[in-house]
């Protein structure tokens, strides 16, 4: 019997109770048949009721499943939740944000008519009573972009969240989420990027996905000594990675784009840490962070020389205002990145 589903919906959990019911509510309020897709979902070692309130849900649910790990990070529960899909797409969904009801039956059709690899669509972000609607990708047209026309476009999505994407993309390339650090997924997003053939989005004027915009309890909100070293060296790891895959892409629009990001990360999430934190002998440790992980600015396409990173300040002069669109994404993503 053919057990391969349509689609496979990953949910890393932790410490989640209050939230992961609607959540679940709503990848099940959907408008194909329940056993035509699964909900996977990944509880990353969580201390309240996580558990009971998922496992009550698997007895009503066949299409669901719960897997339990010790807490090891929401990159490792995806990397579990991967392990175990069978469909053919996959969607990324946090379990405290929610998806729109009755919206995976179009998008489906749409992502198989078009044969995609990866399909983005628009997001909300919801703030208590407030809703915000944002596409970055509205301008788009409903056909199939190549890698280099996506990048044409000038625009990176940075959360999994965001889109919809062929499971073979993942596992026949090996890509999976790097463990232990915070910002994986910017890391995951370019390579995985790097390895579509068939890009589109799908249109809509609602969001298909709902972001909480913060909720109590958030890692995000964890500025202690151990967080901010962490979330520091992450920083270094995910731009050396990044670097390693502009190192690897072809020349065109995508390389140039990579490089893009490459530099507005560093300069809109790994200086203002610097210059905001309260560390003790913080410029030395950025010193010792960079001799490790030395990188210098990869050039978009043409312009600027090479500059060394052991100057925040002469490097950030450097930059330029061709990059000011990505520095706000950029932004907006470090704003409500859950670390």
């Amino acid at each position: 019997m053919n057990t391969t589903k349509l689609l496979s919906i990953i949910i890393p959990a932790y410490n989640v109770a209050p939230y992961i019911g609607k959540c679940l509510d709503s990848c099940l309020n959907q408008d194909i048949p329940h056993e035509h897709y699964e909900i996977i979902v990944v509880d990353d070692g969580s201390k309240d009721d996580t558990a009971l309130v998922v496992k009550q849900y698997c007895n009503e649910y066949p299409n669901i499943s719960y897997h339990y790990q010790e807490n090891a990070g929401q990159g490792v529960a995806r990397n579990v939740g991967l392990s175990y899909a069978t469909g053919e797409y996959i969607w990324f969904v946090d379990s405290d944000d929610w998806i729109r009801e009755n919206c995976i039956n179009s998008l489906l059709d749409y992502v198989r008519k078009l044969q995609l690899d990866i399909c983005l669509f628009p997001v909300a972000k919801v703030d208590g009573e407030r809703k915000n609607i944002k596409d970055d990708f509205a301008h788009f047209n409903e056909i199939a972009y190549s890698l280099d026309e996506f990048a044409e476009m000038g625009k990176m999505t940075y959360s999994p969240c965001n889109y919809l994407f062929l499971r073979v993309l993942s596992s026949s390339n090996n890509i999976c989420f790097l463990s232990g650090i915070y910002h994986e997924d910017i890391e995951f997003n370019t390579r995985l990027i790097m390895e579509a053939t068939r890009i589109g989005h799908y249109k809509s004027s609602e969001g298909l996905y709902y972001y909480r915009y913060t909720r109590e309890g958030s890692t995000m909100n964890n500025r202690s000594e151990p967080s901010l070293r962490k979330h520091i060296l992450s920083l270094f790891i995910v731009l050396k990675s990044m670097r390693n895959t502009y190192t690897q892409a072809q020349e065109g629009a995508y390389k140039s784009l990579l490089a893009t990001t490459h530099n507005s990360l560093f300069l809109t999430a790994l200086i203002p840490i610097f210059e905001t934190c309260d560390l003790p002998n913080k410029d030395q440790l950025y010193r010792e962070y960079a001799k490790e992980y030395q990188f210098e600015y990869l050039k978009p396409k043409k312009g600027l020389s090479k500059v060394d990173i052991m100057s925040p300040f002469r490097y950030s002069l450097a930059l330029t205002t061709r990059l000011q669109r990505t520095f706000q994404s950029f932004r907006a993503l470090i704003n409500h990145t859950r670390f």
